[in-house]
């Protein structure tokens, strides 16, 4: 946390090797900031844990939204049917707009008449706030999960993962993406999202944003989320394809299962995607990747590939990992179950799809190496050529 958000006013530039006095007015403003961080904590505790009435899923995520969202996020509600226009004064609803005397029986001029109305029209001019004396600047604004305490959160990751029922899960979504949970937070939350993402498919979304959000995640763990992917994303396919193979549940009208099979298939494969995106260490993660069941190596092999593919076909390819990430996964798991791989027959077409898409890539690149001369020659001043071309010369450029 920042100096300036602990002590709740702004602190003077540090200097390299000299320690900083603390005046008295930060000394009183650090005092104060403490006892409104406890108060707001307290008070915080007392609304998420209330037991008369309970709680129920959408209370409490309510009052977690009201608890954890800045006050800038949520929507201002407008007062009233519509607002007046700056300078003009807003009739009541029982009010009945008067009617003005015609001035030409008040004997006005036509110039006297603009001049009144341009009067009315213009807004008086507001008095001048007076000037407030502050003893110190304001506190720099803080973000939603730096305005509560990570025993807050804490409390009420524990609140939502006791009750057990995956519908209580839930109302996290807002702590999730604001980015305050942590791996070692609460240790029991992670267990309760992949225990419940399997049943109830709302769910998967909070463990997607678990992992893309949450910090302090372990190399173990991601590779228990990745297992846990791609065993249900191989069961759905298995299915899809026994379902596909079985051609009476097909024309009997089983169309909206499959629908419905492969948006599960598409949440798994995005939380196979989000966990590739995850910062790593392929030092650590070689070493978990070896424990890795052989079939599922051969799911995440597929993956990597379908990703790989699409960035191939496209110049650019939004919302999934990058080619780099996509190249330093492959080069952890071949280099963690090459030998293995080799003699799994399942694995042999997808290896052999590997190899055409890189010798594809090597061609690619041995093509584009001769475009910089041709650039360098039509980037330079000079439009003619260091050296006359020959009477006869060939040139071959393939893209």
């Amino acid at each position: 946390m920042d100096l300036d958000i602990l002590l709740g006013a702004q602190v003077p530039p540090l200097r390299d090797g000299e320690p900083l006095c603390l005046s008295p007015t930060l000394l009183r403003a650090w005092s104060t900031r403490t006892q409104q961080v406890d108060t707001g904590e307290a008070a915080a505790l007392a609304v998420l844990h209330r037991t008369d009435p309970a709680h129920s899923p959408a209370t409490f995520s309510h009052a977690l939204g009201e608890l954890f969202l800045p006050a800038g996020g949520r929507r201002r509600r407008s007062r009233g049917r519509g607002r007046a226009r700056p300078g003009t004064a807003a009739l009541a609803p029982d009010a009945a707009p008067r009617k003005r005397p015609a001035d030409a029986e008040l004997g006005l001029s036509k110039r006297t008449r603009r001049s009144a109305t341009r009067a009315e029209l213009e807004p008086e001019p507001e008095p001048e706030p007076e000037p407030v004396p502050t003893a110190a600047p304001a506190a720099p604004r803080t973000t939603a999960h730096q305005r509560v305490s990570a025993h807050v959160v804490s409390r009420a990751c524990e609140r939502c993962v006791r009750d057990g029922r995956p519908e209580w899960l839930l109302p996290l979504r807002t702590l999730l993406e604001s980015g305050a949970v942590s791996a070692t937070l609460c240790p029991p939350l992670l267990p309760a999202l992949c225990l419940a993402a399997p049943r109830e498919r709302r769910v998967l979304p909070l463990l997607c944003a678990f992992v893309r959000h949450a910090a302090e995640i372990a190399e173990a763990q991601l590779l228990g989320i990745l297992a846990l992917a791609l065993r249900h994303r191989r069961a759905l396919l298995d299915t899809a394809a026994a379902a596909d193979a079985d051609v009476d549940a097909v024309a009997a009208g089983g169309g909206g299962a499959g629908t419905a099979a492969s948006e599960e298939v598409a949440g798994w494969e995005e939380l196979i995607d989000v966990i590739i995106r995850v910062p790593r260490n392929d030092v650590f993660l070689l070493q978990v990747l070896r424990p890795l069941a052989l079939p599922d190596c051969v799911q995440l092999l597929q993956r990597l590939l379908q990703l790989l593919a699409t960035h191939a076909q496209s110049w650019r390819a939004d919302g999934i990992p990058s080619v780099a990430q996509v190249v330093a996964w492959l080069n952890v798991l071949i280099d963690a179950h090459f030998s293995q791989l080799l003699v799994h027959a399942p694995a042999h077409a997808l290896l052999s799809r590997l190899g055409k898409l890189a010798r594809r890539h090597v061609q690619l690149c041995s093509a584009t190496k001769i475009l910089k001369g041709h650039v360098d020659q039509a980037s330079s001043r000079s439009g003619l050529p260091a050296r006359p071309p020959a009477d006869y010369s060939v040139e071959l450029l393939t893209l």
